[in-house]
């Protein structure tokens, strides 16, 4: 274990210290396991912000105590894609999008995404708050906008929401969301003969509440390596 009197942070050059120390699991001058420091560098790691992070240990000559040296190296802020194919049930199809990791500094995201087909078009902006208010939890906000062309009449359906994640290991999480959707029919052509089901302006809002527990967190977090066997090395068999 180490007792770390102070940790130095060095190669972060548009991610704030901040980001760092929000994730480091003890305080400055709190016992310090190995266990800790892994824990810490693989957090740093699902911040997706470093390509790089070691630590170092360094005795400080005044007072004897030792130093975390953080060494990191951050990845890219903006990505880009975009791509084109075709498809016989969806005719040619393009999409765009850009994705910013790193606003202000502090690790907020932004992304941006545009689908579209022959018949179809699709945009979807996604923005994440890490430690909303200061808290362990993921804010976030989501709007898309999708047209999809019919025969005779436009659909077009728009959508907002916003969600708080928090993730209690790894892999798993608990999660609050709430959407407003509206769906309406544009564009009729003149003359257009259409079923009542197709005409439609409906308004709606969905609380949805989620919970993940992956399988792979329990075996890390627990033994069930003895559950179902009998003590004492017996066996199970069949009884004569």
């Amino acid at each position: 274990d180490v007792c770390s009197s102070d940790l130095v942070i060095t190669g972060n050059v548009k991610v704030s210290s901040d980001v760092v120390l929000r994730v480091l699991p003890v305080l400055i001058g709190d016992v310090i396991g190995e266990s800790a420091l892994i824990d810490f560098q693989q957090r740093l790691y699902r911040t997706g912000l470093f390509r790089s992070v070691k630590t170092r240990k360094i005795m400080s000559r005044e007072d004897k105590k030792i130093n975390l040296l953080m060494e990191i190296e951050e990845a890219d802020a903006l990505v880009l894609e975009a791509g084109a194919g075709w498809g016989t049930d969806t005719g040619y199809r393009g999409s765009a999008g850009a994705t910013h990791k790193n606003i202000d500094g502090l690790g907020r995201k932004i992304s941006g995404n545009l689908i579209v087909t022959e018949k179809e078009g699709k945009f979807t902006l996604d923005l994440t708050e890490p430690w909303f208010l200061g808290l362990n939890v993921d804010g976030g906000i989501n709007f898309t906008i999708q047209n999809t062309e019919e025969e005779s009449f436009t659909l077009e359906k728009i959508s907002l929401g916003g969600s708080l994640t928090r993730k209690f290991w790894e892999r798993s999480s608990t999660a609050f969301e709430i959407t407003f959707n509206r769906e309406r029919t544009t564009d009729v052509s003149p003359g257009a003969i259409i079923s009542p089901e197709d005409v439609r302006d409906d308004r709606s809002i969905l609380f949805r509440s989620i919970f993940v527990l992956d399988q792979r967190d329990t075996k890390d977090k627990f033994d069930f390596r003895y559950f179902g066997r009998p003590r004492g090395g017996g066996k199970i068999g069949r009884a004569h």
